[in-house]
């Protein structure tokens, strides 16, 4: 394959090149995300919704690991009944971020040190599977935007965001899988990917980690720009399946931790 030119950043407020689809039929919204249902003009249920918030609060460390959700007491924070709580419960349970157990409830998802490993080597493969269908199709749909994140990653670091780092990166993994144009492999690469980013939420984010990751991700770049489609795919699966392995007290969560530190304080 012929090294593929180089393409300037993409304008920061258009990353997706291709017309909105017309809305999908009710009954085919739930496995949206918010954010998607607003991009082609559909708009959320409750259920919908506060499954995404509950989804948020699971990412962002709100609710411990193994933790029990009391659709009672979410009810009441939400200011809902329980009966779309409890079809948001089943949705983030269709995800992998909630386990339904008979007779017991609902709890966030968990994960020992080998289930870990194992979910960070699927996402490698998803990944990787959807990079070669880039080779196979078109690479430059990712290029422009991951040249794009790259530079507000870098820009973000500079100003010591580590948080916004941690958003870019996702952006990028998640972009590169959705623009291999195969919907079977995004609908089955979100289920992993949810599980992952709450898992990577969990660790304490480093100004030397985040700046591998962007360095990495500019050398998988480089190497699809180049055309050299086993280095690029070899280089990305390094990549991905190299995660830290959390803790039982990372499991926590960094939303817990901060206040378990100040009533220690």
């Amino acid at each position: 394959m012929k090294p593929i030119p180089h393409m300037p950043p993409a304008d920061p407020g258009f990353f997706e090149p291709y017309a909105a689809p017309p809305a999908p039929p009710p009954d085919l919204l739930e496995g949206f995300t918010v954010n998607e249902l607003y991009a082609i003009g559909a708009t959320p249920s409750l259920k919908i919704m506060i499954a995404n918030k509950i989804k948020q609060r699971i990412i962002n460390g709100d609710f411990q690991l193994g933790q029990r959700l009391s659709e009672n007491t979410l009810s009441e924070e939400m200011g809902v009944s329980r009966t779309p709580v409890r079809e948001a419960l089943m949705l983030l349970h269709n995800e992998g971020l909630v386990e339904v157990r008979s007779q017991r409830g609902s709890f966030v998802f968990d994960a020992d040190a080998q289930e870990q490993a194992h979910l960070y080597e699927l996402a490698a493969i998803y990944e990787c599977g959807a990079l070669h269908c880039l080779f196979e199709r078109n690479p430059l749909i990712f290029l422009g935007f991951a040249d794009n994140i790259i530079a507000m990653s870098d820009n973000a670091l500079a100003h010591g965001d580590l948080y916004v780092c941690a958003q870019y990166d996702h952006s990028f993994h998640e972009e590169l899988v959705k623009r291999a144009q195969n919907p079977a492999l995004w609908d089955a690469y979100k289920r992993v990917k949810a599980k992952e980013v709450a898992l990577r939420a969990r660790l304490n984010l480093a100004h030397n980690r985040v700046e591998r990751g962007i360095r990495d991700h500019k050398e998988i770049v480089r190497l699809i720009r180049l055309g050299q489609r086993r280095e690029a795919i070899d280089k990305l699966h390094q990549h991905t399946a190299s995660h830290e392995i959390i803790t039982p007290d990372q499991a926590a969560g960094p939303a817990k931790r901060k206040r378990a530190a100040k009533k220690r304080v």
